[in-house]
């Protein structure tokens, strides 16, 4: 590394530095795009993602996760058939 100019060096550890992240879990996928629907989506899209949620907890065999998800999906949708 000694005849590698420092900004390649830096670089190449900066690139590195991503793949030492833990992988994102199903859950805190579902939760992640759960967040943008919850700012962006219509009533419906608001729906589905909850269940997508719901959905994420149960892959992840999180028996309370999904009940506390399941709620909240069947609270958006119901509120997605009002309007």
């Amino acid at each position: 590394m000694r005849d590698l100019p420092i900004g390649l060096v830096l670089l190449g550890t900066v690139l590195a530095l991503p793949a030492c992240e833990k992988p994102e879990t199903v859950v805190e996928r579902a939760e992640r795009r759960d967040r943008i629907v919850k700012r962006l989506g219509s009533p419906d899209e608001k729906c589905e993602s909850k269940r997508e949620v719901a959905e994420a907890y149960l892959e992840a065999n999180d028996e309370e996760g999904y009940l506390s998800a399941k709620i909240m999906a069947d609270s958006a949708c119901l509120d997605a058939r009002e309007h």
